[in-house]
C-alpha cells in the first residue's frame, strides 16, 4: 500500500509539474495587408519532432496548448484547403502563458485565392488641360452651371513661365467636379 501511495503522489506531482509547465498560445491567419481573418488553415508549432496544431476559425483565430514554453518552435502554415501550399513560417519563440492570459502571436499574413487583392483607391478623373480647353461642353455646364467658363478656358490656354502651373490648377478644378475617374468625360487624353 505504501508504494502505491507513493506512485500516486509521485503521478499527480508529475501532473501538476507538467501542467505548470505547459503555455497557450493564440494568433491569426490574416490576407496580406488586411485584417480579414482565412479560416481553414492548418497553424503547426514543432518542438523538437513533436508537432501541436490547430485549425484556424472563420475570423482566422487558431489557439493551441504546447507542452514545453520557453522554447523555439519551427511554424508552419498548411493552406492546401484554402487553395495554397505548405508554408515554413520560421520559428517562433513561446513564452509561459495559461489561460486566462495566453500567448498572443502577431498575425500571420497569407495570400491566397480567397484572399481578393484590396481595392486600388479612387484615382480622380485625369483629363489632360488641353482635352478640357478643347472640350468644354463636357464640363461648362456640369460644373460651373455655364458661369465661368470662358476664363477658365484662358487659363487652360495659359503660356509662359507660369503656364503650366495655371494649366494645372485649372485642370484640378475640373477634376475636382467630376471625382473619380469612372465620372470623366475623358474620349482621348489629348484632342
Amino acid at each position: 500500500m505504501r508504494n502505491f501511495t507513493r506512485a500516486v503522489v509521485a503521478a499527480l506531482a508529475f501532473a501538476v509539474g507538467a501542467a505548470a509547465w505547459a503555455s497557450d498560445v493564440t494568433g491569426r491567419v490574416v490576407c496580406t495587408g488586411t485584417d480579414v481573418g482565412v479560416e481553414n488553415v492548418k497553424v503547426t508549432l514543432t518542438y523538437v519532432g513533436n508537432p501541436t496544431f490547430d485549425y484556424t476559425a472563420s475570423d482566422g483565430v487558431w489557439a493551441m496548448h504546447v507542452d514545453w514554453p520557453q522554447r523555439t518552435y519551427d511554424v508552419t502554415l498548411d493552406l492546401t484547403l484554402v487553395g495554397g501550399g505548405v508554408v515554413d513560417m520560421g520559428t517562433l519563440y513561446v513564452p509561459y502563458a495559461v489561460n486566462p492570459t495566453p500567448f498572443v502571436v502577431p498575425a500571420f499574413e497569407v495570400d491566397v485565392p480567397g484572399c481578393a487583392p484590396p481595392p486600388p483607391p479612387p484615382t480622380t478623373a485625369d483629363c489632360s488641360p488641353g482635352f478640357y480647353k478643347n472640350h468644354p461642353e463636357t464640363w461648362c455646364d456640369a460644373c460651373f452651371g455655364g458661369v465661368g467658363c470662358d476664363a477658365i478656358v484662358n487659363q487652360l490656354s495659359a503660356r509662359g513661365p507660369e503656364g503650366a502651373m495655371i494649366r494645372d490648377a485649372a485642370k484640378a478644378e475640373i477634376d475636382a467636379c467630376f471625382g473619380t475617374a469612372v465620372a470623366s468625360p475623358c474620349v482621348d487624353d489629348d484632342s
